[in-house]
């Protein structure tokens, strides 16, 4: 039998019930591509993301209740990505974890399946492509079960985008594909453009530009036709991702420039944060270094700005890269350290190594061999445990040249 509440824990559950209603209109913010919306929603209203998280805790307390259950599942399922920035993504995981148990023991299979699903997406948020591909493949699986062909083939895309940022690029290739078959059955054309999108991302990874041109271009122009300019922004901003690595600098610069323009109509922060940081990479190629300082500085605000630590950590990356290159390791090391103190609060180990290696060999060219050489074995720690036999060998051969190391 149901343990009934006190009157203080039933005034919790209504407080906790009008937060969910808040929840389901920044997801409805959020649906729309209005993400920084649907953050502000909630922020304007009492104090929400605060409130929010006493109102779980205070769910989880009483989650004999079958209400209270209800709300801990639904938190993290209308607001994942609001959530996901707002309390960091290791925090949000345990979120997640609750969701997933309370949706179990009320049945509810779909609900079970999403959080499952974000658990997956949350892990590649840390890096943790492993733990990702299980969980991600787990909601898959059960998505397939449901035959639902929506959620099958985002599900897949998913996938898809995961071992793409791991590396396995043929697998990657296979899950998009899959997934545009699918898209294309159903004449989907938002879902086949983002699916042309991601097979670009792949071919781009695999150094075939042509042909990422080519698919980019099509999204594109399938993205321009139903007039969802949030993916025409995605498009131009991928576009110029694949004329720079294809050395056309020139070029990129103009798709770059046309997606940041496009950013500040929409009023996208972050992608206008994301287009001043690919401006700077193409400035810093070119040996246009001040005006790479200036476009970096500028993301780096905009990243500050919205509390994405993720982007905040690559920015400090790219900056401490920048002096690296012209030889000012004074100025490089700062930055460095700036970084892996930001990737070490989330916790995203692939990007920790590159930081430690990184700052490792700033230190080494600054004549402190000592720091250097503790950075870099602790970058080779963590390559070894993540198996990057890549990130291994740079290490160890950093180690033996440099330091005087016989690893």
């Amino acid at each position: 039998m149901e343990k009934s509440l006190t009157p203080v824990e039933q005034q919790q559950l209504k407080v906790a019930q009008y937060y969910l209603t808040l929840l389901m209109e920044s997801n409805a913010l959020e649906q729309q591509g209005e993400l920084q919306k649907a953050i502000g929603w909630l922020e304007a209203n009492d104090r929400g993301l605060a409130q929010i998280r006493s109102a779980f805790k205070a769910m989880v307390r009483v989650s004999h209740n079958r209400e209270a259950a209800y709300l801990c599942s639904a938190y993290p399922y209308y607001a994942p990505a609001p959530l996901a920035l707002n309390l960091g993504t290791p925090v949000f995981i345990q979120w997640l974890r609750t969701a997933q148990e309370m949706s179990k023991a009320l049945n509810e299979i779909e609900a079970y399946g999403r959080h499952t699903f974000n658990l997956g997406i949350a892990y590649f948020r840390l890096g943790q492509y492993t733990l990702a591909l299980e969980y991600t493949h787990e909601a898959l699986e059960r998505y397939r079960a449901t035959q639902d062909q929506t959620l099958i083939a985002d599900s897949l895309g998913n996938v898809s985008i995961i071992y793409r940022n791991h590396g396995r690029y043929e697998d990657a290739r296979r899950y998009a594909e899959e997934a545009l078959q699918i898209a294309e059955k159903s004449q989907t054309l938002s879902v086949i453009a983002h699916q042309l999108g991601n097979l670009a991302l792949i071919a781009i990874q695999m150094r075939q530009y042509q042909e990422a041109v080519e698919l980019l271009e099509r999204a594109l122009g399938i993205s321009r036709s139903i007039q969802d300019v949030t993916n025409v922004l995605n498009h131009l901003s991928n576009l110029g991702e694949a004329h720079r690595r294809n050395g056309n600098s020139d070029v990129a610069l103009i798709y770059y420039q046309d997606a940041l323009n496009l950013a500040r109509e929409l009023g996208d922060e972050a992608s206008i944060g994301n287009q001043l940081n690919n401006m700077g990479l193409v400035y810093a190629h070119q040996g246009r270094h001040s005006e790479a300082d200036v476009h970096y500085l500028h993301a780096l605000q905009v990243s500050r700005a919205l509390g994405d630590k993720r982007a905040e950590g690559h920015r400090l990356g790219n900056l401490g890269s920048l002096y690296y290159r012209v030889e000012q390791y004074e100025k490089a090391i700062p930055y460095y350290e700036q970084c892996l103190q930001v990737l070490e609060t989330i916790g995203h180990r692939p990007a920790m190594e590159i930081a430690l290696s990184n700052l490792g060999m700033a230190y080494v060219q600054n004549g402190e061999i000592e720091r250097g050489k503790s950075r870099l074995e602790r970058a080779l720690k963590i390559s070894i445990e993540l198996g990057d036999t890549y990130a291994q060998e740079l290490n160890r051969a950093r180690l033996e040249q440099f330091c005087g190391g016989d690893l």
